[in-house]
């Protein structure tokens, strides 16, 4: 933990103590608003919890996963969690089914009175000060209401992580159905705080030549960084990264690696990585985060991390490798589903600022060293890369066979 200074520790008492309104924070990856809102949660007098889509953000943040936090509510108020678990194929379906019975009972048969009564029973797990709402922007419609009405609009601190979905493509509109007296502005960061100088650059760059509406201001306190691009993961690569780690006491833990739907096999309700005997031959550790059945489970520092690119945010690593990263673009243009506001609008320049949009929760994984593999080096993504390596030749190197 960052050790804070007390003035900084007064500042975040007065801001509690005289904020009475739902939203104060955006910005985009890596910017600081998880940081922000667990030093809330850690440094200040009052009972915080952070509440987060993505399960890892929220444990590593002292927090709880939005599943878990609503599955509480759910045991409080009497609704069976029995089927919600975790491991399942119907998991999301069982989940949003609950949530359902949920809303109907909280919004529409609970009064004030019930609710406080609730949150005073000395076996709660759900009477919270205040409910620190983080990636607020992934959040569902009845997620959203029902935390309304349990705790109020004044009891929600959210921080908006704009555009970076996993649950849907339908950014959630916090501000909607709230008094506007009660709307402090939001603070909008800027800064990066994860990624060092020359990632921001070149995320920025990539970001420049797809066409999209996003910049994050380098942090002179964070120099370097480099970006590999390379046609395979191979063992010397890993070695490469694990030399890095070594010199930076870093370990195999934070060796990160991101992977597209065809590196997953699925056997028998089972899915798991689909190279994992390769690896263990290659004697590359990994701990298989792929692998359903592995949920309750968590590496080793002697391990390095692997996942499907849709679990990724919240994750971060010193090194981070985007496996088959044209591949991932790919498929992400062969299943995107246009929602209804886009009607009206090019359908191809929907898509594809839509895909490339979500492609840089990926990119904004790595710390220190960012390692791209392409299938096809003559694809789309892949001139893009190979125009960035031609531009930024002093940090990123094109390895393509």
């Amino acid at each position: 933990m960052n050790v804070i200074k007390n003035e900084k520790i007064e500042m975040l008492n007065r801001f509690v103590k005289n904020t009475d309104v739902h939203i104060f924070l955006t910005g985009k990856a890596g910017t600081g608003k998880t940081t922000f809102l667990r030093n809330l949660a850690v440094y200040t007098y009052k009972r915080m919890v952070i509440v987060a889509p993505t399960g890892v953000a929220a444990i590593n943040a002292g927090g709880v996963t939005i599943h878990s936090f609503f599955q509480s509510l759910m045991k409080e108020v009497g609704i069976s969690t029995d089927k919600l678990i975790p491991s399942s194929y119907s998991y999301e379906d069982d989940y949003n089914n609950a949530l359902k019975e949920l809303y109907k009972f909280v919004v529409y048969e609970c009064e004030k009175e019930d609710i406080e009564s609730l949150k005073d029973m000395s076996e709660s797990y759900i009477d919270w000060d205040y409910i620190l709402i983080d990636e607020a922007q992934d959040f569902s419609d009845i997620e959203k209401k029902i935390l309304f009405k349990v705790y109020g609009a004044n009891r929600l601190i959210v921080a908006d992580g704009v555009d970076q979905f996993m649950r849907s493509d339908y950014r959630q509109i916090w501000e909607k159905g709230v008094d506007k007296n009660m709307i402090l502005k939001p603070k909008t960061m800027e800064l990066e705080r994860r990624q060092k100088n020359n990632l921001v650059t070149f995320v920025n760059a990539f970001a420049k030549r797809a066409n999209l509406e996003w910049k994050v201001r380098p942090n002179d306190d964070l120099p370097g960084g480099e970006v590999k691009i390379y046609s395979k993961f191979q063992k010397d690569v890993y070695y490469g990264l694990k030399d890095n780690c070594d010199k930076n006491n870093c370990e195999n833990y934070d060796i990160l690696l991101l992977m597209p739907p065809s590196s997953v096999i699925e056997e028998n309700g089972q899915r798991r990585f689909n190279r994992v005997e390769t690896y263990e031959r290659l004697q590359i550790p990994i701990f298989d985060g792929i692998d359903n059945k592995k949920r309750t489970t968590y590496p080793t520092k002697d391990q390095c991390r692997i996942y499907q690119y849709d679990s990724c945010r919240g994750l971060e690593g010193w090194c981070v490798v985007c496996a088959k990263f044209d591949e991932l673009i790919q498929y992400k243009m062969d299943t995107y589903i246009p929602n209804c506001d886009e009607l009206g609008f090019d359908p191809e320049i929907i898509k594809k600022r839509n895909v490339y949009l979500w492609s840089l929760m990926p990119l904004t994984r790595p710390i220190d060293t960012l390692v791209i593999t392409l299938n096809n080096p003559d694809s789309e993504v892949g001139k893009m890369l190979k125009e960035l390596a031609d531009t930024y030749k002093d940090f990123v190197e094109w390895n393509i066979e």
